[in-house]
């Protein structure tokens, strides 16, 4: 699943890193963040097992820096 999150100033310039401030529900794993378009940062989070899992909402912060 795709979490896209409105963050002002951001470009596609940007290279971000996001971390969660606590512990995911077993088998889910963020794989990969990144700005697809101008004051958007996209969090991708797979699901490794079977089962359906209702995630809760957590806090999160992001880093984000131009190379």
């Amino acid at each position: 699943a795709n979490v896209d999150v409105t963050v002002p100033g951001l470009t596609t310039d940007h290279c971000v890193l996001v971390m969660c401030q606590s512990d995911l529900e077993h088998g889910l794993i963020p794989i990969a963040a990144y700005v697809p378009a101008a004051n958007t940062l996209r969090v991708r989070i797979t699901n490794f097992t079977s089962a359906a899992i209702d995630g809760a909402a957590r806090k999160w912060f992001y880093i984000a820096w131009i190379p």
